[in-house]
């Protein structure tokens, strides 16, 4: 599922550059003067992906403020050294980033009812928006967010692979590296039902083996597949080990849902048959994203769905490779015949306040809280 993309940033006429650091400067030109070097000075950034557009979507977003200074923590359990971070951002086991993605792109109006930031924030981008995920990437990591960004690819992902889109794909990468934290990056997710000419299993694993030697150290590749053709338990029975090279993945991302909704012929599902996928996922032998999740409250039974969602992330928080779930807290793009996935649509709010209480339980994992 996807849902609407955040406004573009504010147009650079009415923007002051004067807010930048030196070292936001010093960045930006570094990182596209790597660029230029690694592929020749006649290559060519994604058109959006220059040192100016850089600068503006820094200021737009005050992100500015963190560069030069201390990068946020990946959580205080790992900088006390009890474990070596896996990717960039870990929360280290047996804790996870609880966090959603809303209509609007910005979760500021949800965060003022939480009182907290979200642990990690998903975004959803076009090939032709990489400044304004970069932006929004700078503007998570200043609230305390983890920005868990999925971009679309321009041409097929054969074209990606093979090295046609180097300028965009490249251009974007050192856009991520001037972001002074972790940035968690999709590449086209839920690609399953997008199949055909250029977009094969082979062609998506050929993008993320073309894609993972460009990454800067910030950024942690997270191919997202949608679990329905591979659950048993749903009736899927599609093969997914073509679709991920655990070589060039550092997390191994899925969606999934609780379909159900009333008066819908859709079954409800208990939190252990949805979580028992992370076990199909475990084959890989990376560490798990929640990328997308949703479940509906039952008019007929009050703190059911409550229930629910405080039991799936209890299984998810024990199984210990589990490291974020993220709620679609969105009336867009719901296929299912059911009710918008919005944590207080039609002005009920059970879901909204088990996720309030969610996000701030045990093993819990911020930028800069620990819980």
């Amino acid at each position: 599922m996807t849902t609407s993309h955040p406004p573009e940033p504010e147009n650079e006429a009415t923007m002051s550059l004067r807010i930048l650091s030196r070292g936001t400067s010093r960045r930006v030109t570094k990182g596209v003067a790597q660029f230029r070097s690694a592929h020749g000075d006649g290559a060519v950034m994604a058109p959006d992906v220059t040192r100016r557009n850089l600068l503006i979507g820094a200021a737009a977003t005050g992100g500015a403020l963190l560069v030069g200074g201390t990068p946020p923590a990946a959580t205080a359990e790992l900088n006390r050294g009890r474990q070596r971070p896996r990717f960039p951002g870990d929360p280290g086991k047996h804790r996870l980033y609880y966090g959603e993605n809303v209509d609007g792109g910005d979760p500021t109006a949800r965060e003022a009812y939480y009182k907290h930031c979200v642990g990690i924030y998903r975004s959803y981008w076009q090939p032709s928006q990489t400044a304004s995920m970069i932006a929004v990437c700078f503007r998570d990591l200043a609230a305390g967010r983890v920005p868990f960004a999925s971009t679309k690819v321009p041409g097929t992902w054969a074209d990606v692979a093979s090295g046609s889109q180097d300028g965009w794909l490249a251009g974007m990468m050192v856009g991520l590296s001037v972001v002074p934290g972790p940035v968690w990056l999709c590449l086209h997710h839920e690609p399953y039902d997008d199949q055909g000419v250029g977009r094969t299993a082979a062609d998506y694993v050929g993008m993320y083996q073309r894609a993972y030697p460009l990454k800067p150290p910030n950024v942690a590749l997270v191919p997202i597949l949608q679990s329905a053709p591979f659950d048993t338990t749903v009736g899927g029975h599609a093969d997914i080990t073509p679709w991920y090279d655990p070589t060039v993945t550092d997390i191994v991302g899925f969606d999934t849902y609780n379909h159900w909704y009333p008066g819908g012929t859709n079954r409800w599902r208990d939190p252990q048959t949805v979580a028992s996928f992370c076990d199909v996922l475990a084959q890989f032998g990376k560490p798990i994203a929640l990328a997308e999740y949703g479940v509906r409250t039952d008019p007929d039974n009050p703190g059911k769905a409550a229930a629910w969602m405080s039991e799936f992330r209890h299984l998810l928080v024990g199984r210990g490779d589990v490291v974020a779930m993220s709620f679609f807290d969105s009336a867009q793009n719901v296929h299912d015949g059911g009710t918008p996935w919005t944590l207080d649509y039609g002005g009920e709010t059970e879901r909204l306040k088990a996720f309030k209480t969610q996000m701030r339980a045990a093993r819990s994992a911020y930028l800069e809280h620990e819980q």
